[in-house]
């Protein structure tokens, strides 16, 4: 018995920190990992409420539970297991009192499995397979527990970018057959806010690639750069005191000649800092290019690569010296591009924590 023991505890031990995603460059090199102490866990929960056996998992008997009530839509039943301490049960509170059946339609369901679930600080977020005839939905729940003391939240449904990120990233995450070797890699973990354990972490390749990129300066080096160049001095020969209007249509021009795949009914997210404080805005094209045409000059940090894109960190130079830092993605290609839906780097990039990190990292202030 000692020695199961003690050999249980190697092998929990090795098990944290799994590989969960790994993203592939067009060589099929991995440009960068996501990791997390995240467990399969294959089991049918009970719909008709009755208690799971077998099991001394809190946190599956609460998600257990959550889904006995909700199927029978019982409302107070299922607010008496919310999280008070993270919102959770004033958010579920707030649409009882306004007379919203949340869970009306649970009823449907005719199979809940759970897939597998990950460890994020004090939370268990759960991957479950929702099943109705022949269709299938997977589906993230999250319950926190501290001991034994489980409550399920709603942490991760409150369509916040921070929660949002992290929805993404763990929807499409899986527990993959092996770990690869991190040593070349930079990292930053993502902790739920006020907690510093069991992070989801992101590990990445900075590649420096330091030039000072101003109007009619062409770099021959990197064709990276080039694309960012050729745009800036584009956009400081229009005049951009001329009309709203006239703007939409610089922007139309310019995009369809030097981003793939134009649109201008996208908007991209760029970092905005007001002191010390990093927070992401999303802009149209339109005033995305008014915000690159008033730099007097640009300077290149490096860039992240993905599977699809590069990710290049610059600064922008104001007048009065002010540099303000942003990425700007470019396809394999050398076009820049706004398609960057569905790209788990981007995800993360887009995160102000992240944003402060390596603002701090790698910025020249």
């Amino acid at each position: 018995m000692k020695y199961w023991f003690v050999f249980s505890l190697f092998i929990s031990f090795i098990s944290n920190g799994k590989d969960i995603y790994h993203v592939k460059n067009k060589k099929n090199e991995i440009v960068a990992v996501i990791t997390n102490n995240a467990e399969i866990i294959k089991k049918p929960l009970k719909l008709q409420g009755d208690k799971l056996t077998n099991t001394f998992d809190h946190s599956l008997v609460k998600l257990n539970e959550y889904y006995g009530y909700a199927y029978k839509d019982q409302q107070m039943k299922i607010l008496s297991i919310f999280n008070q301490r993270d919102g959770s049960w004033k958010n579920l509170n707030t649409k009882i009192l306004a007379g919203k059946r949340v869970f009306k339609n649970f009823y449907k369901l005719e199979t809940v499995d759970t897939l597998e679930k990950y460890a994020w600080g004090d939370y268990w977020v759960y991957k479950v397979r929702w099943g109705k005839k022949d269709k299938f939905f997977n589906w993230l729940d999250t319950v926190e527990c501290t001991g034994d003391r489980c409550f399920y939240s709603d942490l991760l449904l409150r369509f916040d970018d921070y929660g949002s990120s992290i929805s993404g990233i763990l929807s499409r995450s899986k527990i993959l057959p092996f770990d690869v070797n991190k040593e070349k890699f930079n990292t930053f973990d993502l902790f739920p806010k006020g907690s510093n354990k069991n992070p989801i972490s992101f590990y990445y390749s900075f590649h420096k690639l330091t030039e000072v990129i101003t109007q009619g300066k062409s770099s021959k080096e990197n064709s990276i750069i080039q694309s960012v160049q050729s745009y800036y001095s584009a956009l400081k020969k229009i005049d951009f005191s001329v009309s709203k209007g006239m703007h939409e249509a610089v922007a139309q021009s310019l995009g369809v000649k030097y981003w793939n795949n134009f649109d201008s009914e996208k908007w991209l997210s760029v970092y905005t800092q007001e002191g010390e404080s990093v927070s992401i805005k999303r802009y149209s094209f339109a005033v995305l290019n008014q915000k690159l045409y008033k730099y007097k000059e640009i300077e290149s940090i490096g860039y992240i690569e993905s599977s699809k894109n590069y990710y290049v960190l610059l600064n922008g130079v104001l007048l009065n010296g002010t540099k303000e830092v942003f990425f700007m993605p470019i396809t394999k290609g050398g076009l820049l591009t706004s398609n960057v839906n569905g790209d788990i780097v981007w995800d993360v990039l887009t995160m102000p924590e992240f944003a402060s990190n390596i603002i701090t990292k790698y910025s020249k202030n």
